[in-house]
């Protein structure tokens, strides 16, 4: 076991990493990113501004930006 754990420090997080992230723009809507991630059924879109992420929004931040305007309480 202890061997196994050691193998485990060889990965990095290169390694893991998905290198086709999906990206918007800072100033895209809440219309468009909702739409982004259920055609494409993505759970996270990392937010650009220029060629620099600036953030990650998720499904969750979505749903609950969608409620609060619908005035629903989660």
């Amino acid at each position: 076991e202890l061997k196994k754990l050691a193998s485990l420090e060889k990965f990095s997080v290169r390694d893991l990493m998905r290198k086709d992230a999906p990206t918007i723009g800072g100033d895209a809507s809440l219309t468009e990113t909702s739409r982004m991630m259920l055609t494409k059924s993505e759970r996270r879109i990392v937010v650009m501004e220029g060629d620099k992420p600036i953030g990650v929004v998720t499904r969750g931040d979505v749903v609950r930006a969608l409620a609060r305007k619908a005035g629903v309480a989660l």
